[in-house]
């Protein structure tokens, strides 16, 4: 009887109704295990609670895909039983090989955006991929994709689209998939789509900007419900079309964080996670870190970074004190996160930079560990800094106050923080999508 009373418990709490078959949701991803990165965590995410709010998952996704990582043990947190259909794609980097000799695996160099070409022939096959794949050089999968969702759609007896971009190809594969069958879509953006801030570095001539537009704004009218990753996309969003848009973070998942192991050093450790690409060298961190010359602060980079972080290490000196190791799996990374004292943040230093959210600041969250951003205080990053009291935001080149705060912090001297964190949990978040998708869909749940 009371294993009853508890089933039921649960079941009200998370809207299940135990005498109706799940609502189903074809989810259009281009990235699913063992796709590694920050681009897959949204969406695995989101399938992982969906059941929990009435909605069954179903995923369409690419065969043998490019990505900038590749993570295998992102396939255990696959739900079982989820349905998964793979189709084949063009992909255009096979051509980038043929056209620069380069060979091997393509997952490392699947992010245009985060290498820089030395010849002619590699700067030429940059510009065919931003210029002739418009809006991305993952619209190769469109034919494939539109033709099995109509089988997958009839199949599942599917309710509802949903797609997460980018690559904003997706957008533009679910816009015909919905119209095509008939069904209501929503649309949801980790990034910007015309103002994705590589562009500024990356030109794209006036006809790519014009065709790109003109997709763009056909998707934002078109889908029945967008939703942004962050304030500052939604805004973007609306200079394009007028109508609301619903806005849900990213987040970070309690489950990822088990209790950390005790580290055997007295160093000061500060990690920073992820690609780090030129734009993002913490260049006033370094020379006050060099500064610091007894102090027991170690800095350590995780994944791909830039050739120039290594040239300012070596040029300050600071090879004893700067620790740089290759991408690690989503768990590892954690694990190191847990092992530090302080987690570094640091914000793209490009024009509309305040509004940008990068998914780490949740992870970093997450393991209620101290956050140092660099970056606007008054940007959207440093907001969710503050309210939820979890670190320092100082800008990017102000030294001296980031010579201060590491002075005090590696001496002991920590604040009191409280880590208001609750609200970026991941199954609260796809509450918040699942009862977007009950607005659309009147079947009860």
């Amino acid at each position: 009887m009371i294993c009853i009373i508890i089933i039921l418990t649960l079941l009200r709490q998370y809207r299940i109704d135990p005498m109706s078959e799940l609502k189903k949701v074809l989810i259009v991803t281009y990235y699913w295990p063992p796709a590694g990165g920050p681009a897959i965590q949204r969406t695995l995410k989101f399938v992982k609670y969906m059941r929990f709010f009435g909605w069954e998952p179903v995923i369409l996704t690419v065969e043998n895909g490019e990505y900038p990582a590749i993570d295998p043990s992102l396939i255990q947190e696959i739900p079982d039983n989820i349905q998964v259909y793979k189709t084949k794609a063009f992909q255009p980097f096979q051509l980038y090989r043929m056209l620069t000799g380069k060979k091997g695996n393509t997952h490392n160099n699947a992010n245009v955006f985060g290498q820089k070409d030395k010849t002619f022939i590699e700067r030429l096959a940059k510009w065919i991929r931003l210029n002739l794949f418009i809006p991305d050089a993952r619209i190769g999968w469109y034919a494939y994709a539109v033709k099995a969702a109509k089988k997958i759609i009839e199949q599942e007896h599917i309710d509802l689209i949903y797609s997460s971009s980018p690559p904003h190809s997706l957008q533009l594969i679910a816009q015909k998939i919905a119209k095509q069958n008939k069904i209501k879509w929503v649309a949801d953006f980790r990034d910007p789509w015309s103002e994705l801030v590589h562009y500024q570095s990356y030109k794209r001539t006036w006809l790519t900007r014009k065709i790109d537009s003109h997709f763009e704004k056909s998707v934002f009218r078109s889908a029945d419900r967008l939703i942004a990753a962050a304030n500052d996309y939604a805004t973007c969003i609306k200079t394009h079309v007028d109508r609301k848009i619903e806005v849900i973070y990213n987040g970070y998942d309690p489950s990822d964080f088990p209790k950390p192991k005790s580290r055997n050093t007295e160093d000061f450790l500060i990690t920073y996670t992820g690609e780090l690409s030129e734009d993002r060298i913490p260049h006033a961190l370094l020379r006050a870190l060099s500064r610091l010359e007894h102090s027991n602060i170690k800095l350590q980079f995780i994944g791909n970074t830039c050739p120039e972080l290594k040239q300012e290490i070596q040029r300050l000196n600071l090879g004893n004190k700067v620790i740089l190791k290759p991408y690690m799996p989503h768990i590892a990374s954690i694990a190191e996160l847990q092992q530090s004292d302080l987690l570094l943040l640091v914000i793209n230093q490009v024009a509309n930079g305040k509004g940008i959210v990068p998914g780490k600041i949740f992870e970093y969250l997450g393991t209620r560990k101290p956050i140092l951003c660099l970056g606007d205080p008054t940007g959207e990053a440093g907001e969710i800094i503050k309210t939820t009291n979890s670190g320092f935001c100082i800008a990017h080149h102000n030294e001296e106050e980031i010579f201060t705060l590491l002075s005090r912090l590696s001496s002991g001297v920590l604040p009191g923080l409280s880590f208001q964190t609750e609200q970026f949990e991941r199954k609260n978040e796809t509450g918040q999508l699942c009862d977007i998708f009950n607005t659309l869909v009147n079947k009860p749940s």
